[in-house]
């Protein structure tokens, strides 16, 4: 099964130019991304803040081991 994951963003208004979040196309292995849909339900929440909600705490984790990451300001 393969996720359009530019479509659940673009539901949610979350699109290119317009918002501050950018739209990423993303292929996923069809087992993960269906573990990933259960907990999204299981959590009460849409598969793209889940999405988002993982890598956010893999970013954090990464930070508190390696030090802040500087983006620049962007």
């Amino acid at each position: 099964m393969r996720v359009d994951v530019n479509r659940y963003l673009f539901v949610l208004g979350f699109f290119m130019g317009k918002y501050k979040n950018k739209a990423y196309s993303l292929r996923i292995d069809n087992e993960l991304m269906e573990k990933v849909k259960i907990i999204a339900e299981n959590e009460d929440r849409p598969i793209s803040k889940q999405l988002e909600r993982i890598i956010r705490q893999y970013v954090e984790q990464y930070e508190e081991k390696n030090g802040k990451i500087d983006t620049g300001g962007n």
